[in-house]
């Protein structure tokens, strides 16, 4: 699996401001940012002992785009920007959090899926009907394709950190570990080895300082965490965790997995004693696949699908005390 060159067209759009404040809306009717693991902050005050309230939405259609958008995932490049993936229109966008404004928009020849930051111009994302990880360089305004990685399965999620790639794959099912050229090195489970670990793994979360990842079963309801060579070590159900599928960590450790079809989010210590379903019959918030956490702002950016189907929004979601 070898690295492969590749260049790719851009498109920039004219910033749109499409921020919403819900409260007064409802009133009228890292060098790796996103790697959390390297920022883990003890001394605040634990989510678990906080709530959560919407306090925004940001709208990623743009006017150029062809249908409605599936948001897939998201991922932050700095405080300010964030990488969204777009199923249905077969693009990447950058999108400023700060305004609502799509910034740019970077075309695909097939439909993206997981996404993480490598640095701050640079993303990767996955391209699932392609066996293909496709890295991006953002500057600026301005996207553009850069060299991609091909890869042997249907491939689903990605996480990057200190070199390694953590990817799933939705067929085989497997989680493998590869070095920035595809090469693999560890594999986690896959034909062979551990193959009936995972019924379909979905999000996952590299933590080098401990060799071990987090991955979200969406078959089988579960989050696992297990080490490099295989062992499961930890792993969350609940009655109300269903699909559950998107995947993030803030600055204390505490890991939240997102409950697609009932339309909840879970939150679980990062050594799995501590759990808690922290998000219920929430008015506002269905079908959430995806889930970004800001550092920054100490927020949850979180995907809202219409009927399970189609999505043009992202949901900001603060702490609060209770």
């Amino acid at each position: 699996m070898a690295a492969i060159g590749e260049t790719g067209n851009f498109t920039v759009n004219e910033p749109q401001k499409l921020i919403k404040n819900v409260d007064s809306e409802n009133a009228s009717n890292n060098n790796n940012f996103c790697n959390q693991f390297d920022n883990v902050d003890t001394n605040e005050a634990s989510v678990f002992d906080m709530a959560l309230k919407c306090v925004g939405t940001i709208n990623v259609k743009t006017q150029c785009d062809e249908t409605d958008c599936c948001i897939e995932d998201s991922v932050f490049l700095d405080e300010h920007r964030m990488v969204v993936t777009d199923s249905y229109n077969k693009c990447v966008k950058l999108v400023d959090i700060q305004t609502g404004s799509v910034l740019a928009k970077c075309q695909l020849d097939s439909e993206p899926f997981a996404s993480t930051s490598i640095s701050k111009d640079c993303v990767a994302i996955t391209q699932p009907t392609k066996n293909k990880i496709q890295f991006i360089s953002v500057n600026g305004h301005e996207m553009s394709k850069m060299n991609h990685i091909l890869v042997n399965g249907i491939c689903g999620g990605l996480y990057y950190k200190d070199g390694k790639l953590a990817v799933s794959y939705r067929s085989p099912a497997k989680v493998e570990i590869l070095d920035m050229n595809g090469g693999t090195l560890f594999t986690i489970c896959g034909p062979g080895k551990n193959q009936d670990m995972f019924g379909l793994p979905g999000c996952v979360l590299l933590d080098n300082d401990r060799d071990e990842v987090i991955v979200s079963d969406y078959q089988r309801n579960k989050v696992v965490k297990v080490d490099f060579d295989g062992q499961i070590l930890a792993w969350y159900e609940h009655a109300d965790l269903k699909n559950p599928s998107g995947l993030t960590i803030t600055k204390d450790g505490t890991i939240f997995a997102c409950s697609e079809t009932t339309h909840g989010l879970h939150a679980i210590s990062r050594d799995f004693d501590r759990k808690k379903e922290i998000l219920t019959n929430d008015k506002i918030l269905q079908f959430p696949g995806i889930i970004s956490y800001s550092s920054a702002d100490n927020k949850l950016y979180i995907n809202n699908n219409i009927e399970g189907k189609h999505g043009n929004t992202i949901l900001i979601y603060q702490f609060v005390k209770t």
